[in-house]
Order: C-alpha cells, then structure tokens, then sequence
C-alpha cells in the first residue's frame, strides 16, 4: 500500500509511516518538507471516515523529522 522512510548516515532504512486504509494508500508522487521537517505527501485511496462514507483522497503528515536545513 507504500511506506515513507528515512535512510541513516550508516545506510540503514527507518520506516517513518505505513500507509494502510486508515492512514490512506495508493500514494500520489513524493513528499514536500516544510521547514520544520514536517513532511507532507497525498495517497489516491482511503483514509478514515465515519462508517457508510468513502474516501478517495487523504493528505498525511509526518512529525518529528529533524529541521530541513
């Protein structure tokens, strides 16, 4: 359904988000960090809605990524 990771100095894989229904999946392109290391990205499919309604598209955001420099 895709991931967002990070990839450390020594070459290792962090898994930041999965995207799953309640997150949202299907991505849509990458992510854009603002400033503060929030990154934001778009999935085409899902994501939470009260019961009986759909949703086709969710934006998700990651928190606590160092500040982009």
């Amino acid at each position: 359904m895709g991931f967002v990771f990070s990839i450390t100095p020594s070459g290792g894989i962090v898994e930041e988000l999965s995207l799953t229904p309640a997150v949202g999946v299907s991505p849509i392109g990458g992510v854009i960090q603002a400033t503060d290391g929030t990154l934001f990205g778009a999935a085409s499919a899902d994501g939470t809605v009260p019961p009986g309604e759909t949703a086709s598209r969710t934006v998700y955001k990651i928190t606590g990524l160092p500040a982009k420099k």
